[in-house]
Formats: structure tokens, sequence, C-alpha cells
């Protein structure tokens, strides 16, 4: 019992001494555990950096998308007045002749473009003309069942109006009170637009393109 009573008490003379060899180094220098707050400060600046380059590089993929020509940052901007008349003179509207034919295929670019869409929407209205105009038998146009030819025009219906809200044009158009009109109004669609270079993306995507 006396013995045990010396051990007690020898070990609590000597726990200050260990506590004190604890947080003193051989070179006299403190070495007590850091802070909580020195351990977690180098992990937030390391999420810091990594959360701020990930929303960088984020950023960098919305602002080019997934289009080539966007990142070869040959898109310009121009704007002009468009002549949208109700009856406007277009050599890409009425009846087909080699004018029109010719203006229209220079619109085409690849596998890029709404304008091919828009094209077989036309000769679906102009069967008949193009017959026509053109010697194009009837057999071309019924060579499917009317069940796949309506989910042809269906889907170049859908791939324009897709392409309607991707582009979302916001140019106001300004309604004329005209009493001489039959609403007593009319619609003026020549509108000042701000639109992309068309011509520079067809030459950029001419050189760039790797099938016809």
């Amino acid at each position: 019992m006396k013995r045990l009573s010396h051990d007690i008490r020898h070990r609590a003379d000597m726990s200050p001494q260990r506590h004190l060899y604890a947080h003193v180094g051989s070179n006299g220098l403190s070495t007590s555990p850091p802070s909580f707050l020195a351990r977690t400060v180098p992990w937030f600046l390391q999420l810091a950096f990594f959360f701020t380059a990930f929303g960088f590089l984020a950023f960098r993929v919305a602002e080019s998308g997934v289009a080539p020509v966007i990142d070869a940052g040959i898109i310009r901007y121009t704007s002009y007045n468009i002549a949208g008349d109700f009856e406007q003179p277009s050599v890409y509207r009425g009846r087909p002749t080699n004018q029109t034919e010719a203006a229209w295929n220079k619109l085409f670019m690849g596998k890029t473009s709404t304008c091919s869409d828009t094209h077989m929407i036309r000769l679906q209205i102009y069967q008949k003309e193009y017959e026509e105009e053109f010697g194009y038998p009837a057999s071309q146009f019924e060579s499917q069942d009317t069940a796949v030819t309506s989910t042809h025009i269906d889907h170049c219906l859908e791939t324009l109006r897709l392409n309607m809200m991707c582009t979302a044009d916001v140019t106001p158009v300004l309604i004329v009170a005209d009493d001489t009109a039959p609403l007593g109004r009319y619609v003026d669609f020549n509108t000042m637009h701000k639109c992309r270079n068309f011509w520079d993306i067809r030459a950029w995507v001419d050189q760039n393109k790797v099938m016809d």
C-alpha cells in the first residue's frame, strides 16, 4: 500500500515534465501541435483554387460551346436593314428556276445549317413547279410512303423551330397605324438587325469541312 502511494506521487511529479518534453524540441523551440485554424487554412486555399479553376473552365466551355467556328474567332456581327416586306422580291422566293436553285445552293454549308431543311420544305411546297421546270418525275416525291414523307417535313419544321429558339432574335417589329390597311394597321417588316456575317462562316466551313 505504501509502495502504491509512492508510485502515484512519482507519476504525478513526472507528468508536468512529460508535458513539457512534449512541447519543447531538442533545439529549444516549441513543437506544440498546430491550431485548428492553421490546419484548415491550407485546405480552404486548395479548395478555393480548385473551384476557381473549375469555374473558369466551365465558363470557357459555356462561351465556346461545341462549335469550332466560334473558337476560330471568325464570328463578326454586322447591322443592316432587312427588306422583309410581304411581297419583297428575292432570289430565294417564288417559282423554282435555275437562278433560285443556284442561290439556294450557295447557302448550304456542310452539316451546320438549317438552310437545307428550309429548302426541303420549299421542295415539298413547289412539287408541281419543280416537275414542270426541271422535269422531275412525280415518283421522285412519292418514293416514300406518306407517313415517312410527313415525318421528314415535320422534322424540318422542328429543326427550324429549334434554330429560331436558339438564336432568339429580339429585334422589335414596328406596327404602323394605317386607316387604309385592312385591319387599320400594318406590320413593317423592314427592320434593322444585328446579325452574324453569314458569308464569313460559310467560307470557314468550306475551308475546314471534312465531308461534303
